[in-house]
């Protein structure tokens, strides 16, 4: 059984590539796009595409967009919030490494 995942999308070239390779890896389901958005300007934070532009490629390619928006200037956003179309949870919280492991 594949591995469902969600692909996290900046909307430039190299998420474009990692959605045609994981598409062509047999145990790997691309389920959906992931992505933040800028919440004033309605645009991708890494590459300012508009969202529109993003939605219609998610269509396109026949996945859901999950999107995180981000308010300016930056807040803190609980990532425990946001959850998969299926209920689970979408991302893992980032623990920093301490100090020497």
């Amino acid at each position: 059984m594949p591995r469902r995942v969600l692909l996290s999308s900046r909307s430039g070239k190299d998420s474009a590539w990692s959605l045609h390779v994981l598409r062509q890896t047999p145990d790997v389901e691309i389920i959906g796009l992931l992505t933040t958005i800028n919440s004033p300007h309605d645009c991708v934070t890494m590459h300012s595409t508009r969202r529109n532009i993003l939605e219609a490629r998610a269509v396109a390619a026949g996945l859901t967009l999950q999107s995180i928006p981000l308010p300016w200037p930056r807040e803190q956003v609980p990532v425990s919030e946001f959850h998969s179309p299926e209920g689970h949870p979408a991302l893992a919280p980032h623990r920093p490494a301490s100090p020497g492991s």
